[in-house]
């Protein structure tokens, strides 16, 4: 996540699933918020009007905070527009983090983060890319940009998740949901997981914990809403043992 993405189209979908899936729940967000970049024209995308009837008052909260050119995490707390007050904003940032210490520091910040969701019923996870990928190890100068398989052992596993992925380039939705469904059934073996797409290039897996059969529901619900249906398709999904 960085703050020059908020209020684009990808947050728009994104605000607009934790609105639908969440409502009445105890969610709280964990932002693995990273430095902004400027290499790329990401975050770029700010003109929707068509997508404006999926959640109309989203859609103006969100214009009016970048009419205001106040793209920030604080900005969406403080609009109110999502069904929480807990979300975890401390940066995780390897600036001025050596080499050696990426690690531990990275842990240390886990430990935090989950200790502030620790009553939260529901989790977002929000990292830059997604889920880990085999040329980034944890130490690495791009960790932290990824949820690594060891940082759901940090979490509570009575907690549903819903973890956002950036679909890799020239890389399917179906191929990659597939690919990446079976690795988190290794790791959350019993529960259901849902591989949710959003147009453009956003994937959102959803896995109720045992026996949340209303989170399961919702995402049924979701996906065939009048509107979010055009954007949202499920891609992938695995039912419990």
């Amino acid at each position: 996540m960085q703050n020059r993405f908020v209020g684009d189209i990808g947050d728009f979908g994104k605000y607009g699933l934790l609105r639908a899936l969440c409502k009445g729940r105890r969610l709280g967000i964990v932002w693995y918020l990273v430095p902004d970049e400027h290499h790329n024209n990401d975050g770029g995308l700010i003109d929707y009007p068509n997508r404006a009837s999926c959640d109309p008052e989203l859609y103006a909260t969100l214009q009016r905070i970048l009419r205001e050119e106040n793209r920030n995490i604080g900005a969406i707390r403080k609009a109110g527009i999502l069904p929480t007050k807990t979300f975890y904003e401390i940066p995780l940032t390897f600036e001025r983090v050596p080499i050696v210490e990426r690690g531990a520091y990275r842990r240390s910040w886990l430990k935090a983060a989950s200790e502030y969701v620790r009553d939260c019923d529901v989790l977002f996870l929000d990292p830059d890319n997604g889920l880990q990928v085999k040329s980034k190890g944890p130490g690495s100068a791009q960790a932290q940009k990824y949820v690594f398989w060891e940082d759901f052992s940090f979490y509570q596993p009575e907690q549903s998740l819903i973890i956002y992925q950036q679909r890799w380039q020239r890389t399917a939705y179906e191929k990659l949901a597939k690919q990446q469904i079976d690795q988190l059934h290794t790791i959350f073996k019993g529960r259901d997981i849902y591989a949710l797409s959003y147009s453009p290039d956003r994937i959102f897996y959803v896995i109720p914990v045992k026996g949340d059969s209303l989170l399961s529901e919702k995402v049924r619900s979701f996906l065939n809403d009048d509107y979010w249906k055009q954007y949202f398709t499920l891609v992938a999904s695995i039912r419990g043992e």
